[in-house]
């Protein structure tokens, strides 16, 4: 080896020591710091992942950072997980008298309770929790404001329109309605014992004549929608369709660029598409006659994708119409990806600790179950069940040889218990060729307890790579897989 070719190898192996580190010692801040030093080391960072979740909403905070990163194709093309977040901050916010109206409408329920404690007058009482929630209440003002203006104004529509010809390789996206971003960006406005108030952004809705509108302060007091707004054209229409803002921007863009809404789909912007989630979208936008285009755009979208994760909040269905008008919707957002789905998460949200005028997603999930053959992980959360659903979903389970994990949350067993449901599945056999069964927040039967009802929640204990309930299920393991906690 002569000179040249030594220093020839010397360069070789500089460049293969430094793509390494590059590559696979660098954390995600290490690269952002790096771009710091130089133009150089900027542009050579631009090259590896940085942006790989792109969060879209109308709160300030995420739209200056969107248009601030909006101009760098180097950037944004390497983003994978687009998030268009739906929450809304508190509207008691937007009310003239709002140092009134938001200490007295939240704090109420302390009011008596200090004055028979401390036998003062109550307007004392509100008149210190005024003066103690100004400063918290003043900047919640601000961000409420701001992401008023926002809205009358399509901020986020106009930023996403510019770059959305950059994002060529996202293969998820998540229509979501939990800001705990915003949080995370101010902690001031995080919920303060001090204050006695929750935090002031909302993600539940609540609906007021047609319109779906934040949760908490409308769910307890309806009529409070009148005396915020009040509510008239145009104002109105910023709140209109909120929970499905970001679904009804693509639908919406897709029809007027294609001329028609007979085949558009998420995959007209993203052809690499492979993962859909649907959080927090009340039930009304997937029942007919209120379904939509919207609805039809959200069923064209799921062809082909591979992950799919439903979570409606507050599910409730009245008549047996209604309940097979439910499940029809929700069999035909995921038949689609019939040939495709392997991974598949349905959820009801129950707001309140009483589950039991709700059902769970196990009878759409059992109905479905035949018709998803490469289907491989299952989670059913939510909800009450009852013995025979469950024989009903083991059934299911075995003919679906190619499911291998089955996650059951956050659900109350109606008639029987737990131990009862665990002792028949293992008599039947029919979930052991399941690598992972994961139980976690179930109720067992209830106790009256001092007039009340009181739950015991169970969840599955965990001891090495695989799961013990399979293991007990299989007869490996002798140690009865569920465990319970009483602080529930």
């Amino acid at each position: 080896m002569n000179l040249e070719e030594f220093l020839a190898y010397l360069n070789n192996g500089a460049y293969s020591v430094v793509r390494y580190l590059l590559v696979n010692n660098l954390t995600l801040q290490d690269r952002k710091n790096m771009r710091r030093v130089s133009r150089t080391t900027n542009s050579v960072m631009l090259d590896f992942p940085i942006l790989t979740t792109l969060h879209i909403s109308t709160h300030k905070a995420d739209l200056d950072y969107l248009e601030l990163v909006s101009k760098n194709e180097r950037l944004l093309r390497h983003v994978t997980l687009l998030s268009w977040d739906h929450s809304i901050h508190e509207i008691l916010l937007l009310h003239d008298n709002i140092y009134m109206t938001y200490a007295q409408f939240w704090d109420g329920r302390y009011v008596n309770v200090e004055r028979d404690l401390h036998q003062v007058r109550e307007d004392e009482v509100l008149e210190t929790r005024i003066t103690i929630a100004r400063p918290a209440i003043t900047l919640w003002v601000g961000f409420a404001r701001s992401q008023k203006w926002n809205l009358e104004r399509n901020r986020d529509y106009m930023l996403v329109m510019n770059i959305l010809p950059l994002l060529k390789n996202v293969q998820s996206v998540m229509f979501i309605t939990h800001n705990f971003r915003e949080m995370k960006r101010n902690p001031s406005i995080i919920w303060s014992p001090a204050i006695k108030m929750p935090h002031p952004v909302e993600h539940g809705w609540t609906k007021v004549g047609d319109t779906h509108l934040p949760f908490m302060s409308l769910y307890m007091c309806p009529e409070l929608a009148m005396t915020v707004f009040p509510i008239k054209k145009p104002e109105h229409d910023i709140w209109h369709r909120l929970p499905i803002r970001g679904i009804k921007f693509f639908d919406a863009l897709a029809r007027r660029q294609a001329g028609s809404s007979s085949s558009t789909c998420l995959q007209d912007f993203f052809p690499k598409l492979a993962s859909i989630d649907i959080n927090h979208i009340p039930q009304d936008f997937l029942m007919s006659p209120n379904a939509g285009t919207e609805y039809k755009f959200l069923r064209r979208s799921t062809l082909g994708i591979r992950r799919l994760d439903l979570t409606v909040p507050e599910v409730r269905v009245h008549t047996a119409v209604e309940d097979v008008s439910y499940h029809a919707s929700i069999k035909a957002l995921t038949l689609p990806s019939a040939s495709s789905l392997q991974y598949l998460s349905l959820t009801h949200v129950i707001k309140g600790s009483d589950p039991l005028s709700h059902r769970t997603p196990l009878q759409i999930s059992i109905g479905l179950l035949p018709k998803l053959p490469v289907l491989s992980y299952l989670v059913v959360a939510g909800g009450t069940t009852e013995l025979d659903e469950l024989r009903e979903l083991a059934e299911a389970i075995r003919a679906s040889q190619s499911l291998q994990e089955l996650f059951l949350g956050a659900m109350h067993l109606e008639n029987g218990t737990w131990k009862t449901v665990l002792n028949t599945w293992k008599i039947s056999r029919a979930l052991n060729h399941l690598q992972n069964v994961q139980i976690d927040g179930v109720r067992d039967t209830s106790n009256a307890v001092r007039g009340f009802e009181s739950y015991t929640k169970l969840f599955t204990r965990n001891f090495g790579p695989r799961s013990l309930l399979v293991r007990w299920l299989n007869g490996e393991h002798s140690m009865y897989p569920l465990y319970s906690d009483r602080r529930f």
